[in-house]
């Protein structure tokens, strides 16, 4: 490719502008940031296509806490475990004694606030890119 065939964005936005302004005919990026309603979010209006629903790259969305306090990584992480873990037996938001007697309060707290991980991604992706076999931990059955 020549240099005036690639067009670098310095950020989402505008990669979003130049694609509604005609400047570029293709945009490539994640699966988030190329689905269509976020596109459509960021101003373009026009005919939108993506490619067939096979992704060329598997990536799992994930939290980031900064280096210098490990312990407060360490919760964060062991409560997106929790409502990882939580989606496979179906513990919801309404069903957060599942865990048992012994484990009540463990992470009841987040799972009430916020429901499992398949609740969530509902809650916040489904709309702009369907859940796929890498992101699905219960078959889709979670309620």
């Amino acid at each position: 490719f020549t240099s005036d065939a690639l067009l670098n964005s310095p950020s989402l936005l505008s990669l979003y502008r130049s694609f509604s302004d005609g400047l570029c005919n293709v945009i490539a990026g994640g699966q988030l940031e190329i689905a269509e309603a976020v596109v459509r979010t960021g101003g373009y209006s026009g005919g939108y296509t993506t490619a067939p629903a096979v992704a060329l790259a598997k990536e799992p969305l994930a939290l980031v806490t900064r280096d210098y306090d490990p312990g407060w990584s360490d919760f964060v992480n062991w409560v997106l475990v929790s409502l990882i873990h939580a989606e496979n037996p179906n513990v919801s938001v309404s069903s957060t004694n599942a865990f048992g007697p012994q484990f009540v309060s463990m992470f009841a707290n987040s799972l009430s606030a916020v429901g499992n991980y398949g609740e969530i991604y509902s809650r916040n992706l489904q709309a702009l890119l369907p859940r796929q076999r890498i992101n699905t931990i219960s078959g889709g059955n979670s309620p």
